[in-house]
């Protein structure tokens, strides 16, 4: 890409460092050499980063995007680290063109019983010609993945219903499985019907079931007056904090963090 390219704010770190210390309370982060950007390369284009806590070492996922095998793809990478200043070689560099994708992108990882889940999307030339699709695979130890498994693919590939889908998330609660993502467009019996982006939240039974909407499929992001705050969110990541269910997002634009806690009763997504 030619120009130095960085990740990432702080806030992640923090809320892991703080689930980390809960995971282990011996546990103990050096803050004192920490700074923004935690990470960045000098040839890559690097966003939508996750981050899992796992033995004493943080795995790190994220967007890679840079010239590879004829054109600028976006490549899923995985890296680890201990301080958030030194780092491995990818344990994970997958652009997915050995089985036919132009590129993917947007991953997050959860781990659900004692299986790893990542999820990600493909990625596309142009989204008014293609569409994305979710995928998930997963892995026992976070270095050895199983293939690419389709996600709530009976939501996003209808005939009636073609959709670009990205930055998709699953959570497992109380024996459900939870699904946030943000659609591209939505369409209705081949009609663009709204053309604007907009996440939408469904639930299963697994991961490789049909996912069903919950209530209209439009989650609500309210803010301590009751009000949605007009943003579009993207690049979810579910996490459980002092007992409680909660979503980390980015707004777009202007790309500010925000956390909301789940409230369960309304199926919604509201602010703690």
């Amino acid at each position: 890409m030619g120009h130095k390219n960085i990740i990432f704010s702080i806030l992640l770190i923090v809320i892991i460092c703080i689930n980390a210390s809960a995971q282990n309370p011996g546990y103990r982060f050096n803050w004192s050499n920490l700074k923004n950007p935690v990470l960045e390369y000098p040839e890559w284009s690097i966003k939508d980063y996750g981050c899992v806590f796992h033995n004493d070492t943080f795995f790190v996922f994220f967007s890679a995007f840079y010239f590879d095998n004829g054109a600028v793809r976006s490549h899923v990478v995985e890296v680890t680290t201990t301080d958030f200043i030194h780092y491995s070689e990818p344990v994970l560099n997958d652009a997915g063109t050995d089985r036919g994708f132009f590129g993917l992108c947007s991953p997050d990882v959860s781990k659900i019983g004692d299986t790893w889940y990542l999820t990600y999307n493909s990625w596309v030339k142009s989204y008014n010609d293609e569409q994305t699709f979710l995928y998930y695979r997963t892995s026992k130890d976070l270095k050895n993945w199983g293939p690419d498994m389709p996600l709530a693919k009976n939501l996003t590939n209808r005939d009636d219903r073609k959709v670009g889908a990205i930055d998709g998330v699953l959570y497992k609660k109380s024996g459900t499985w939870f699904l946030l993502y943000k659609e591209n467009r939505i369409l209705k019996e081949g009609k663009l019907v709204k053309d604007r982006q907009v996440a939408r939240v469904a639930q299963s039974v697994s991961p490789d079931s049909a996912f069903h909407w919950i209530k209209d499929g439009f989650p609500s992001f309210s803010m301590t007056d009751g009000k949605d705050n007009g943003f579009l969110h993207e690049n979810f990541q579910f996490f459980t904090f002092r007992g409680k269910f909660h979503v980390l997002t980015s707004d777009y634009w202007p790309f500010f963090p925000w956390i909301y806690q789940i409230a369960e009763k309304e199926r919604n997504l509201s602010i703690g």
